[in-house]
């Protein structure tokens, strides 16, 4: 009996140290792959910046045609913002993909020349799964920007029509922390986030000129001060969403938590978008546990229903255009 009792107690004593070394071994994998994933993230921060300067919409086609093997496009996980040539033009939709990649190719270079006709430039959004997010911040703060308005004869009536959408998204903002928490997030957790975006807000506040409508439409032409200033405010804003872990990165998270709870709100209409990869939420009916798997955390991919909640939430028209390689389908908008 004593024979048996010290082979049971070598035995465990064998299994614990056999589980320590696994344990030992699983540690070690573990801080080599995170190891790994922080030096890919400084990597990338010192190759690519979260929001490019605006580059001419050619170099888009270039991207396609310096090398037959070229791959990077909107399909690759990165987003653009674009200036318009034109508002009342068609929106591009490239769908659907091909087995060959000169085909695919060619697909791409065919879009980006079909973009080139909308628009005179665009910039490149680090690609790291908040891409969405972070060009619907950046364009949003360009159309609330009054160095974003374009001359159309009519100043005066721009300029109020300006601070009118510019009010509304300010005042919007200000009062959604309190819809926030009335779906059961801490107001002490979010005021940080929620304070970087309306800190963000208030340094694109219009001068104050008029409160009311003009009377007469008189015609300008900005003066080189003017330009000037405009080119000034543009420099600041984008070295304000250029900071890494900064400004840009709550702002973003703010955003995502707005499109959560606009999806919460109604989740019997929005659980008809969920996309067929997330069908376990969708046969569930469980809005709220997609939104804090998928919506809320960063690096999550934006997805269509997001893309839906959030422009409605804010009330404001977003236009997609998608490269993926497929043919050209240009649909209206």
């Amino acid at each position: 009996s004593n024979n048996n009792t010290d082979d049971n107690d070598n035995n465990n004593n064998n299994n614990n140290n056999n589980n320590d070394s696994n344990n030992k071994s699983d540690y070690s994998q573990d801080q080599q792959t995170l190891s790994q994933i922080e030096a890919i993230t400084k990597e990338i921060a010192s190759t690519q910046p979260l929001t490019s300067t605006l580059q001419p919409i050619h170099t888009l086609r270039h991207l396609y045609t310096t090398s037959s093997s070229s791959t990077s496009s909107n399909g690759d996980g990165t987003d653009v913002t674009t200036n318009d040539k034109s508002n009342d033009t068609p929106n591009n939709n490239a769908t659907g993909t091909t087995s060959s990649s000169t085909s695919s190719v060619n697909n791409f270079i065919k879009g980006s020349e079909y973009l080139c006709q909308k628009y005179t430039s665009w910039r490149r959004v680090r690609g790291d799964g908040n891409c969405y997010y972070r060009a619907f911040l950046y364009s949003l703060c360009e159309a609330l920007s009054s160095s974003t308005t374009t001359s159309t004869g009519d100043d005066d009536v721009e300029e109020y029509v300006y601070r009118e959408e510019y009010d509304r998204i300010n005042k919007l903002v200000l009062s959604s922390i309190d819809e926030v928490v009335q779906h059961g997030y801490d107001r002490f957790t979010i005021e940080i986030f929620h304070e970087e975006l309306v800190d963000l807000l208030s340094s694109l506040r219009p001068s104050p000129s008029s409160s009311s409508p003009p009377t007469t439409t008189t015609t300008t032409t900005p003066t080189t001060n003017n330009q000037n200033t405009n080119n000034n405010n543009n420099d600041k804003l984008h070295d304000t969403l250029n900071i890494e872990n900064g400004t840009s990165d709550y702002a973003t998270w703010y955003l995502r938590l707005l499109t959560s709870i606009h999806l919460q709100k109604d989740p019997t209409r929005f659980n008809n978008f969920i996309p067929s990869s997330s069908s376990s939420y969708h046969h569930n009916n469980d809005i709220r546990t997609f939104c804090k798997q998928e919506v809320e955390p960063m690096g999550k991919e934006c997805e269509m229903v997001q893309v839906l909640a959030l422009a409605e939430y804010l009330g404001v028209r977003v236009k997609i255009e998608y490269l993926d390689g497929g043919g050209l389908v240009v649909g209206d908008a």
